[in-house]
């Protein structure tokens, strides 16, 4: 994956949205500019990339088409029933567990009147 795919997304939610570049990246990466820095040649980490892709992929609009040339990622819920949030209780494939998020842009959601 490449910050092409990144800012494809990006580009296209904002679109969708009618919402500026800057404003989806103050939604999902809590920074204004970052998006525009991808524009400019600069890089993320390949982390932090896997994390605004799931972002995108769990937020994505179901009326917009995932672009054919991104690997969307599989849902993290996934086999979960139940609230997935930081330390909220879920139940499992094994029963009840502990779900927690490790890093702070993991939990950090967009705006939920914007969705």
């Amino acid at each position: 994956m490449n910050s092409d795919a990144i800012l494809t997304l990006a580009r296209r939610y904002a679109a969708h949205r009618a919402l500026t570049l800057s404003t989806v990246s103050t939604y999902v990466t809590g920074s204004g500019d970052t998006f525009a820095r991808l524009e400019q040649g600069r890089t993320i980490t390949l982390r932090r990339a896997e994390v605004l892709l799931k972002k995108f992929s769990e937020r994505w609009p179901q009326e917009l088409e995932w672009p054919a040339d991104i690997p969307r990622p599989q849902r993290a819920s996934a086999g979960l029933e139940g609230p997935v949030a930081r330390g909220k209780k879920a139940v499992g494939a094994h029963g009840p567990c502990l779900v927690v998020r490790s890093t702070r842009h993991e939990s950090r959601p967009f705006p939920k009147h914007r969705l």
